[in-house]
């Protein structure tokens, strides 16, 4: 019989993905982990790195464990948050829709 075992959503999500970019991603895990509410990161890109780099490598963790930031760019350095709720939701933008005549 198989041995059963209940794990965090978070270490399945981890564990189970594969490649060379999980484990670059795994590297910013920690960094996002580490947010308690209303605390922002900033990271400063490495020699070499470039900020867009950084910034889709921290969205990927962030996706890979179901968490939604807000990722803000200052100079050469990217600071981040979870996003929280919003009370309401954000207007759209454009044409409003056109009205469908009703024929009797």
């Amino acid at each position: 019989m198989p041995e059963f075992e209940i794990v965090s959503l978070n270490q399945a999500l981890t564990e189970s993905a594969s490649g060379r970019r999980l484990e670059l991603v795994k590297e910013y895990l920690p960094y996002i982990e580490r947010l308690g509410e209303g605390q922002a990161g900033r990271l400063r890109p490495a020699e070499g790195e470039k900020i867009s780099t950084v910034k889709r490598r921290l969205n990927d963790a962030a996706r890979l464990v179901n968490k939604k930031l807000v990722v803000k760019k200052a100079n050469d350095q990217l600071y981040f948050w979870l996003e929280t709720e919003q009370a309401e939701p954000k207007k759209k933008r454009g044409r409003p829709p056109k009205r469908q005549i009703k024929a009797d």
